[in-house]
């Protein structure tokens, strides 16, 4: 999210704006719609199981006003067969799943170039140490894998409801509904932004708490300059600080926050 907005729609948009272009174009799946009053809307691409407006919720209207996005009118089918009638070479590519600009390397290698592993002890709610983890920074909230701690409990697994900071803690329990810290109704967000006109009072919308989850009903109310108070309307689970909820009314992205 941070990449296209600083980078693609940033720096490279602002590169092809100097150089003589009248904008750019991405294979983002999403669609640009022109309002009445010139101003710009992005709604979600229509096919549902690529949509990536999500990834676009905290880009700017004068970053939109210069993009274009020729695929979101498209499925991912009927790209792959245009892409084999005019013999391009990714035809049959895969699927990307890396981070922009580390492609398929490793998070965690990455991470160990900059940051210094510190370790510290796997707890439980009630303090109980579990075991060792090598440093909080490669761990997020709702993880499973790679914990590093076994159970010793038939059908159940745990996962990171906390990363205590302050005590350099890693908190775990076990994957189940009532796990303290887990689910919740209520989040606080921080740097929310607009693509278009900003909601300055108490709205019903839509979010999306991750690319992957469908859009969650939500109570949404404007704190501060760049602050919202957000009740969902069913628990959701292990949202990260940090990580960005996508607000939407209907099909048509809005903006986005930053978990506190």
């Amino acid at each position: 999210i941070m990449c296209n907005r600083e980078m693609k729609f940033g720096l490279f948009q602002d590169f092809a704006l100097r150089n003589g272009f009248d904008g750019i174009a991405t294979g983002h799946y999403v669609r640009k719609l022109a309002r009445p009053d010139g101003s710009f809307d992005l709604l979600q691409g229509l096919d549902p199981n690529k949509d990536q407006s999500y990834f676009l919720a905290l880009l700017r209207q004068e970053q939109i006003e210069k993009a274009q996005f020729p695929i979101g009118e498209l499925q991912k089918a009927q790209v792959r067969e245009l892409a084999h009638r005019h013999k391009l070479p990714n035809a049959d590519k895969k699927d990307s799943q890396g981070i922009c600009f580390l492609g398929d390397m490793n998070i965690n290698r990455f991470l160990e170039h900059y940051i210094e592993d510190k370790p510290g002890n796997i707890v439980n709610a009630e303090g109980k140490v579990l075991g060792r983890h090598r440093g909080l920074h490669r761990y997020t909230t709702g993880q499973r894998r790679g914990i590093g701690v076994p159970s010793n409990t038939d059908n159940e697994a745990y996962v990171v409801t906390r990363l205590d900071m302050e005590r350099n803690e890693l908190v775990v329990a076990f994957d189940q509904p009532d796990s303290p810290g887990l689910f919740t109704s209520q989040v606080e967000l921080y740097g929310v932004s607009f693509l278009n006109k900003a909601i300055s009072a108490e709205s019903e919308l839509l979010a999306k708490p991750r690319y992957r989850d469908p859009s969650q009903g939500i109570s949404y109310e404007p704190q501060g300059q760049d602050g919202a108070l957000v009740t969902f309307a069913e628990p959701q689970r292990a949202l990260a600080s940090g990580q960005v909820l996508a607000l939407y009314d209907k099909e048509r992205l809005l903006g986005g926050g930053f978990y506190r």
